[in-house]
């Protein structure tokens, strides 16, 4: 029998260098189909080892900590709603008070321009804006705004107006004027949109009432 030698040269870790029997050459064979398993075996060990160490530094919120975040969200709202809706209905009643004052104006323009007594009702002071120069007519003397024309009951910034006449001007044929009149405002949702009703009247006198109730010539005058 001849002896078979292949003359494989050293190739790095993991390779036969002498093979000179068909033994040596299938001993050779299986060292090099284990030896890429059991790398790959190592390599796959390595890459869990990592996971595990990787998912073990992770840090995310306890349940401790989210309910901390929620307490402290729920008393700063606790804290910051009562303060907005308090501005806002000190501001609504400011816009009440202003409302009062400017048909107050209105009227005693409106008893000035015309002369005559006060407008009969609100839309007598509204209507479409005329050209310059141009005296509006005294049903539509466009001396206020739109809303609050557009009833003598209009509502606005959170306050419901009532306007009412009295005591009719017997020498006005032309206008129907009356020579009285009362307006009130009044919250729409009393302690919501406001706190406080406010009365006026041809005197110029705004007065108040603190309950929100409807107020009346008798309520404490605003200072």
């Amino acid at each position: 029998m001849h002896v078979i030698s292949l003359g494989i040269k050293e190739m790095g870790p993991g390779c036969v260098p002498n093979v000179n029997t068909r033994s040596d050459l299938e001993r050779g064979l299986h060292f090099h189909l284990r030896t890429p398993a059991r790398a790959y075996k190592g390599i796959q060990i390595t890459s869990l080892k990592e996971k595990v160490e990787m998912k073990k530094n992770q840090k995310g919120f306890s349940l401790i900590e989210l309910l901390i975040v929620v307490a402290i969200i729920l008393i700063i709202a606790a804290i910051a709603i009562p303060n907005l809706l308090r501005a806002r209905m000190a501001a609504n009643e400011a816009s009440a008070v202003g409302t009062l004052r400017s048909i107050n104006t209105a009227n005693a323009t409106y008893e000035t321009l015309y002369n005559y007594s006060f407008a009969n009702g609100l839309p007598a002071l509204g209507g479409a804006t005329v050209a310059a120069g141009v005296v509006a007519p005294c049903t539509a003397a466009n001396l206020v705004d739109n809303v609050l024309s557009a009833s003598n009951t209009p509502s606005k910034s959170g306050y419901n107006f009532n306007y009412v006449g009295a005591n009719p001007n017997v020498a006005d044929t032309v206008c129907t004027s009356d020579t009285t009149y009362t307006i009130t405002a009044v919250p729409v949702t009393i302690g919501g949109t406001g706190n406080r009703s406010f009365f006026t009247d041809q005197s110029g006198i705004i007065r108040y009432n603190p309950t929100g109730a409807v107020p009346t010539v008798a309520a404490l005058p605003l200072q």
